[in-house]
């Protein structure tokens, strides 16, 4: 049996979903560290969304502000 590695990364554990998603076995401490990684990246990336909105709309407001001293 080889021996299994422990994903570390997201790339790793898109294998072993992809391992799991074609019928073929992962060891639960591969399943595990997967959903946890998968998981945090995901937190991840709506944090950075919710940043990132935030930030638009600051930048949208300012650039109104600007427009609206021009036209006057």
């Amino acid at each position: 049996m080889a021996k299994s590695s422990i994903p570390t990364n997201i790339a790793m554990a898109s294998r072993c979903a992809a391992k799991v998603k074609s019928g073929k076995a992962c060891s639960m401490a591969e399943l595990r560290a997967t959903v946890m990684l998968l998981q945090t990246g995901l937190n991840a990336s709506r944090s950075a969304t919710r940043v990132a909105k935030a930030q638009l709309a600051e930048k949208a407001g300012m650039v109104r502000d600007l427009l609206s001293r021009v036209m006057r």
